[in-house]
């Protein structure tokens, strides 16, 4: 375990912490599932995630939205100078002055 979480406890690695907010009644949901199928809210939420992604993967319409909008972002970003992305990106300032 190599890092904090928000709540102090350890972190496996390969993992990744994130907040979730959630409708009390869509929690509610999740923790009557969780209770039911014998696992912890978090398990439960990410069999969730991981069963819409599995979806998605499968998803024809999806896939081929996902590669568009791939090709867009390439685009946008083949279209920046290439001194002036790394400079953004390393320095936070587009100032080419900025050391």
């Amino acid at each position: 375990m190599s890092q904090n979480s928000s709540n102090g406890g350890p972190v496996a690695p390969g993992t990744k912490v994130m907040s979730l907010r959630l409708p009390e009644e869509l929690a509610a949901g999740i923790e009557a599932i969780a209770r039911v199928e014998g696992v912890s809210v978090p398990e439960a939420i990410r069999a969730s995630i991981y069963r819409q992604v599995a979806c998605r993967r499968a998803d024809k319409d999806f896939q081929q939205r996902l590669r568009k909008r791939m090709e867009e972002d390439l685009a946008v970003i083949e279209r920046l100078p290439a001194r002036e992305w790394a400079d953004v990106y390393l320095t936070g300032s587009d100032d080419p002055n900025t050391p």
